[in-house]
């Protein structure tokens, strides 16, 4: 994978130890399947998690940010957990 087209640019990036660019390069080689973002792109799919967290982050607000809400941090983890399993 080193010579190839997702190894080239990691070895330009990197300047970390061997040890380090190995890692680098054995997540990749063990994921480059889950990495055609050109055929996602072509397909309609999201490739960021932008939408993801600005809606996890806009239904966790409307859950806790309504009218006359006060909330301390031990009452407002049980409502946090539920509204992300949910």
């Amino acid at each position: 994978m080193s010579a190839g087209p997702v190894g080239r640019p990691i070895i330009r990036w990197t300047s970390g130890s061997g040890w380090q660019l190995a890692s680098i390069l054995h997540y990749f080689e063990q994921n480059a399947h889950r990495m055609r973002y050109g055929t996602y792109r072509r397909r309609g799919y999201f490739i960021g998690s932008g939408a993801i967290e600005s809606a996890g982050k806009q239904t966790a607000a409307a859950r806790i940010k309504g009218p006359g809400m006060r909330w301390n941090v031990a009452d407002l983890n049980a409502p946090l957990v539920l509204r992300c399993v949910f």
